[in-house]
């Protein structure tokens, strides 16, 4: 959303200063917050360390650059990962290994070196020094669904970045419309599933299918508007 949408005085702030400063409301207001997962970008030593104030547990993607101390050897994490030796975890397919380890950037840190099917290699790291393995593979997988809402909310569906809206009511009457509309269309897109229609709007094999819960729905709901005009204009034509 452009700048002035926030008001001609607002200061324009970047996502990682927008996002710490969400995080400290969320805190004040007593909701609890099991974790925090982000990306490499959102994973600043800066960041990290005021959550971590907060009392919140932080999980992120490690820049393969940065140092990291392991048995006293200060090295980086792409220097460290091909010295390990990683076990094949075939319940979630790929090889990983989980090490404590001392950052300078990060402080005491709990890492989980990961190399997957297709030979890349990741670097997750999280505050939570005691989480097992699996814990933190899951918690880096558990963003995959918040990837799916950024899409569907922008390019893949409302084109929310698109709007042009610059008033701040205009854009919040945007958002409680979308915010209804939105697990509507998420509901249809599982029902669409569960009647076995997925291969009537998302094309090629399952393999290859792309489209996400919302994307569903609204394809189902196109279907149901097609095929109520083709209704109505052959009664049109009958009674003709």
């Amino acid at each position: 959303m452009a700048p002035q949408a926030l008001g001609r005085r607002a200061r324009y702030q970047t996502k990682l200063p927008l996002a710490e400063q969400l995080v400290r409301v969320v805190v004040r207001s007593g909701l609890p917050i099991a974790y925090l997962v982000g990306d490499a970008h959102s994973t600043a030593g800066w960041c990290t360390k005021r959550v971590a104030s907060l009392g919140v547990t932080w999980q992120g993607a490690l820049d393969p650059k940065t140092h990291v101390v392991w048995r006293g050897k200060r090295q980086p994490g792409r220097a460290l990962a091909p010295t390990l030796k990683l076990k094949w975890r075939k319940h979630m397919g790929l090889r990983a290994m989980a090490l404590r380890v001392d950052a300078p950037k990060y402080g005491h840190i709990r890492l989980v070196v990961v190399k997957n099917r297709h030979g890349n290699w990741e670097y997750l790291v999280t505050n939570a020094r005691h989480a097992d393995l699996t814990t933190v593979i899951e918690r880096k997988r558990s963003r995959w669904s918040i990837e799916t809402v950024f899409r569907d909310w922008r390019s893949g569906g409302f084109h929310l970045d698109q709007s042009g809206l610059t008033d701040t009511c205009r854009v919040d009457r945007l958002l409680m419309v979308l915010a209804i509309a939105y697990p509507w269309l998420v509901s249809v897109g599982r029902w669409v599933v569960k009647r076995g229609y997925r291969r009537m709007i998302d094309d090629g094999s399952a393999r290859h299918w792309h489209f996400s819960l919302f994307q569903l729905g609204v394809g189902r709901k196109e279907h149901l508007v097609s095929d109520t005009v083709i209704s109505i204009v052959s009664r049109l034509r009958v009674g003709q």
